[in-house]
């Protein structure tokens, strides 16, 4: 029952109807002879009583207290495979309606005592099904992984899992289930039994080489009932519709299971994206020859990008962006700090300048090496460094602080920010990021500067920049204002995050700086220029005029053409004062793409190439692995069961999982006057009372 609650005595309550009964009769006392009919007056008295009652009480701001019984049970996620080889021995629709059935029965047994949460998974995980069994990847990790993030704190008891077992992405998934500490009940699909076949296990490869140089591919085979079988094992280079042979290997398979990894040496002879395959054939060929094929990309380029780090002294910031850009055989990395000698290597693309300027010796004469080189330029503030400097230096951001000192803020990612692409998984880790060190003070903003990342203090954002470039600045530069990014790496390795969220910002931004400005009235580019063909294949343009002002009001037409000849064309959408379009998957293969724009009467081209890779993943292996379900089962404490016996594992897990419901009363104090039925019926009455007035003649 709901109860009313008042700062005042009780009595005064009784001040509301009798001081609306007073007033109305007070108002109306002398209308009676001016009315068309007398009786109206004891309506009209009735509905202004009501009213004025109505507001003298929401003056004495009286509160309802009202209470709501919620019964909480205990969550069980139910989790079904639906990657492709899900199909490898039914068809999709024979598939979906086991599983369905399967999915139901669970519904009826366990729906009363669990709250059921369904999850499909594959390469990606999602909360709902589609029983397609599309996916072309299989990542346990992932999805426990997400499991682990959406119910944290939650009272997850168990979770059901439906899989053939096979996974070929991520990181191991018993080790990896047993983070959830609840227990896991698998259910496996598929045949175990093996096929007569030779496939292409795993290939590894750098994805981009350097002209003059050659890169190695290193192939895992493996081979099932083929004892004493002689393979052969090709590399070909796919170039103008021909395979054209570069490297061949034979190999004697001496046993029924069979496993070998093959070396390959390929030369990296001119710049540009290259498409290659490794092809295995055995007399007789073998039960699926769909595995026995595997085409990869190489980027050539022409050389490394040389990057300067150069920093005030030893800080473990420094190690993060070094392996971060070491990682990527993009970049070269020297570093330097500033009690060295002054010295910039030539071929230097742009320097990375952390904590300085700072008024330790050195700095000065660094410094000014690095204005006068006119290379883009990196400045990562700190404790050491200088602000006043800082602000000379730099066109960005400028810092008015009194008494020094730092404060610690939170990254926010900018929501129109369009220099680079930040993905939503890379937005969604940098947002669960520990805080950064940031100079305490007021921040102005200059006009050149673009946000990329702004300061959050606590739970209140605010504007003032975090991270942040200058596009139209000549050279380039860029700023960080928060010292501390090594935590940022310690965090994405307790989650076991697989987004390398400092390292993408950091490369990001690099490549920013380091590229050679784009002055061309119309830029036209796609987000990478290799895809996988599950992947989306994103275009984003800008657009500039005479006076080098962004802008999209012109059509951006875009023709996409296919090594086979076939066009695709494209209308690019305009988002903010940019372009985008998202064309979404398209079959492997090299492509070709052309955009144009007209804009003052003068027509702009732009164009370019891009390549979309075959992930044959969940080709690789066709037999189940029941084995791994039964580990996973075994070491959470839950049970494994295959084939028909897939609704046994209700009664097991009803016996095993205590599905105690707990019951809650939430109880809800809110003022009455927040309530909005009190002010409708506040305009109801006065509407009724108004038009009861001009039908009773009274004006």
């Amino acid at each position: 029952m709901p109860e009313f609650l008042t700062n005042y005595s009780p009595l005064w309550l009784l001040l509301a109807p009798l001081g609306g009964a007073l007033f109305a009769w007070f108002f109306y006392r002398n209308t009676k002879s001016k009315l068309s009919r007398a009786w109206f007056q004891y309506p009209l008295v009735l509905l202004r009583g009501i009213v004025v009652s109505l507001v003298i009480l929401l003056l004495l701001n009286p509160f309802l207290k009202t209470q709501r019984k919620r019964v909480d049970r205990p969550l069980l996620v139910v989790a079904i495979d639906e990657s492709q080889s899900m199909l490898f021995h039914n068809d999709s629709l024979q598939q979906a309606s086991q599983l369905q059935n399967w999915l139901k029965a669970a519904k009826n047994q366990l729906g009363d005592g669990f709250d059921l949460r369904v999850m499909g998974f594959g390469d990606e995980t999602s909360d709902s099904l589609l029983w397609r069994f599309d996916q072309q990847a299989t990542d346990f990790s992932r999805l426990f992984q997400r499991i682990e993030d959406r119910y944290a704190g939650q009272r997850l008891a168990a979770v059901l899992l439906a899989s053939d077992g096979i996974y070929n992405q991520g990181t191991e998934p018993v080790t990896q289930s047993s983070r959830l500490n609840v227990p896991i009940y698998c259910y496996g699909m598929g045949d175990t039994r093996q096929a007569r076949d030779l496939s292409i296990v795993d290939l590894r490869v750098n994805r981009t080489s350097f002209v003059g140089t050659e890169f190695p591919v290193s192939v895992d085979l493996q081979a099932t009932l083929m004892p004493g079988i002689e393979a052969e094992i090709f590399l070909e280079k796919l170039e103008g519709g021909r395979a054209i042979s570069i490297d061949k290997k034979s190999l004697h398979i001496g046993s029924g299971r069979f496993f070998e990894n093959l070396l390959f040496t390929t030369p990296a002879d001119r710049a540009g994206m290259h498409r290659y395959r490794i092809r295995a054939t055995a007399p007789g060929g073998d039960d699926l020859p769909a595995n026995d094929i595997r085409e990869f990309f190489v980027e050539v380029v022409d050389a490394r990008t040389s990057i300067l780090l150069l920093g005030h002294g030893a800080h473990p910031d420094l190690g993060c962006i070094k392996d971060a850009l070491e990682k990527s055989p993009l970049f070269e990395v020297n570093t330097a700090y500033s009690f060295d000698p002054p010295q910039i290597k030539a071929g230097t693309a742009a320097v990375i300048v952390h904590q300085l300027p700072s008024v330790a010796p050195g700095s000065s004469a660094w410094m000014k090496m690095v204005e006068s080189s006119g290379l883009p330029v990196w400045y990562i503030a700190g404790s050491a460094s200088s602000i006043p400097q800082l602000n000379a230096v730099q066109s960005l951001v400028r810092i008015t602080t009194q008494r020094g000192g730092v404060n610690s803020v939170l990254g926010s990612v900018v929501s129109d920010f369009a220099l680079f692409t930040l993905e939503d998984e890379l937005k969604k880790a940098i947002a669960g990021m520990p805080p950064l060190e940031a100079p305490f003070g007021t921040y102005s903003k200059g006009p050149a500067a673009v946000s990329l990342l702004n300061q959050k203090v606590g739970s209140m954002a605010t504007d003032m920049p975090l991270w942040a470039l200058a596009p139209n600045v000549r050279p380039r530069q860029a700023l960080l204002l928060g010292e501390g990014i090594w935590r940022w790496r310690l965090a994405q390795a307790e989650k076991n995050k697989e987004t390398d969220a400092l390292g993408e910002l950091i490369r990001r931004t690099t490549q920013f700086l380091s590229v050679k400005p784009d002055d061309r009235p119309f830029q036209l580019r796609t987000v990478r220029r290799l895809f996988r063909e599950q992947d989306d294949v994103v275009f984003e343009g800008v657009v500039f005029n005479k006076n080098r002002e962004q802008v999209n009001e012109p059509d951006v037409q875009l023709n996409i053409i296919s090594e086979e000849g076939q066009q695709f064309n494209y209308m690019m959408g305009k988002n903010g004062k940019s372009y985008r379009l998202n064309v979404g998957g398209l079959p492997a293969g090299q492509y070709r793409y052309k955009g144009s724009v007209t804009l003052a009467g003068e027509r702009f081209e732009s164009e370019g190439a891009f390549a979309v890779e075959r992930v044959n993943l969940e080709q690789s292996r066709t037999a189940a692995d029941h084995d791994l379900l039964s580990q996973m089962a075994a070491k959470s404490g839950g049970q494994f069961v295959a084939g028909g016996d897939g609704v046994a594992l209700f009664k097991e897990l009803s016996k095993r999982v205590p599905s105690t419901a707990v019951t809650y009363l939430e109880r809800t104090l809110s003022e009455l006057i927040s309530l909005e039925i009190l002010l409708i019926l506040l305009g109801v009455f006065l509407s009724a009372e108004w038009m009861l007035r001009r039908y009773a003649g009274i004006y």
